[in-house]
C-alpha cells in the first residue's frame, strides 16, 4: 500500500506536476513556482525512492532539479549575500526574499541527497562512478555557497 502510494506521488512528480522554463519541477499545482522549502521536501523524496529501486535516472534526474532550482532561486547579486537562495519565483506572489529558514531547508534537503548519492548502491557501479564523484563535488559545493553566504 505505501510502496504504491510512494510510485503514484514519484510518477506525478516526474512526469505530471507543472515544469518552470528550465525543467524545475514546481512546488505548486496552479502554474510553475519555485519554493525554497520544494528542496527539502521532493529531491530526498525522489532520492531515496531512486536508491531503494536501484533506478540510476532517477537519482541523476533528482541531482538536475537541484541544480535547475539552483539556477533560479540564487539571488543575483555581487553583495556578501551571494550563494544565498530567493524564496518563491513564479509568476504570481513571488517573494524574493533571502529568507534564513528557507537557506536552511535547502541546505538541509541538499545534504539528505548527497547522503543518498553517497550510499545508494546502484551509484557504486564501475559506469556510474564519475557521475557520482561529479554529483558529489557539485552538490557539496551548493551546500558551501548558502553555507558562506549565511555566515556572513
Amino acid at each position: 500500500m505505501y510502496a504504491d502510494a510512494a510510485q503514484e506521488e514519484v510518477d506525478y512528480i516526474t512526469t505530471q506536476a507543472p515544469c518552470f522554463w528550465n525543467g524545475a519541477i514546481s512546488h505548486r499545482v496552479q502554474y510553475p513556482k519555485l519554493w525554497a522549502d520544494f528542496v527539502y521536501m521532493a529531491p530526498p523524496f525522489l532520492a531515496y525512492h531512486a536508491a531503494v529501486h536501484n533506478n540510476i535516472t532517477l537519482l541523476q534526474d533528482t541531482v538536475t532539479q537541484l541544480q535547475l532550482y539552483r539556477q533560479i532561486l540564487k539571488a543575483n547579486t555581487t553583495s556578501s549575500s551571494r550563494g544565498v537562495w530567493e524564496h518563491i519565483i513564479g509568476p504570481m506572489n513571488f517573494d524574493p526574499g533571502l529568507w534564513s529558514t528557507g537557506n536552511a531547508w535547502e541546505a538541509v534537503g541538499m545534504t539528505r541527497v548527497l547522503t543518498t548519492v553517497l550510499k545508494a548502491l546502484i551509484v557504486n557501479k564501475p559506469s556510474h562512478l564519475i557521475w557520482r564523484a561529479k554529483a558529489v563535488h557539485d552538490i557539496s559545493l551548493w551546500m558551501k555557497e548558502i553555507l558562506e553566504a549565511l555566515e556572513s
